[in-house]
């Protein structure tokens, strides 16, 4: 007597020893590839923020005749589009992926990373991270942001930590242990600038005479990024 489709299957999966799988392995699953695509937003919106706070710098730095390599934006590029790449092959893999169109799904996970930088940036959440994180590793000033390359007050730009705030002048140390006075009568500052001793800041402006500068900006150290240039903590600095 020939067998029915159903004993056939069940003839089968008993042949090949086929184990069922529980719904809840399949629950937990779930849960892991969101976790996982929640991580790497996060972390794609955390590097989005680093992007743009040194695009930002680096732009600035442009408008008066700056030029550098611009490192950091390579290689945050680069991480941001290893992060899309993997978070578009996992999301694929869930049961809301798969319906969609690939550049469909990089449309829709660049809207929501852009969404979550802006609001790191608003926050001051993505400059508190960035910050901390050239803090804990030194050798990113040097390596990444080519901190050296602001030891050049012939060349405009001077970097060091403040020692001393005076009525129209800083006093700072450089990156070389030079001790520079700063004029900062018509210095603007940036808005995530902080101005206090033991701070480390980048200075632009123009050398006047042995260990004499006078600023026309003053930017925050790395990772800390700069806004529009606004009246700040001490009366020394105007527009």
């Amino acid at each position: 007597m020939k067998k029915s489709i159903q004993e056939q299957i069940f003839s089968q999966i008993k042949k090949e020893k086929i184990i069922p799988i529980s719904a809840g392995y399949y629950r937990l699953m779930r849960i892991i590839t969101w976790s996982i695509l929640i991580v790497i937003v996060a972390i794609s919106a955390f590097f989005g923020t680093f992007l743009l706070q040194d695009s930002i710098d680096f732009f600035r730095f442009r408008e008066i005749g700056g030029s550098y390599i611009f490192i950091p934006g390579m290689i945050w590029g680069m991480i941001l589009l290893v992060m899309a790449f993997a978070g578009v092959l996992i999301f694929r893999k869930t049961p809301t992926g798969y319906r969609y169109g690939f550049f469909r799904d990089i449309f829709i996970g660049t809207i929501i990373v852009i969404i979550f930088i802006f609001i790191l940036r608003l926050t001051g959440i993505g400059s508190y991270v960035h910050s901390g994180l050239v803090n804990v590793a030194p050798n990113i000033s040097d390596i990444i942001y080519q901190a050296s390359s602001w030891n050049n007050p012939e060349g405009g730009r001077i970097a060091g930590t403040i020692m001393e705030i005076n009525t129209d002048e800083l006093v700072i140390r450089s990156l070389d242990g030079q001790v520079w006075k700063i004029s900062t009568i018509n210095a603007k500052i940036g808005s995530m600038t902080e101005i206090s001793t033991n701070e480390r800041v980048r200075i632009i402006g123009t050398i006047e005479s042995s260990n004499v500068f006078t600023a026309k900006r003053i930017l925050p150290w790395f990772g800390k990024g700069e806004g529009k240039s606004i009246l700040k903590k001490n009366f020394i600095f105007s527009e």
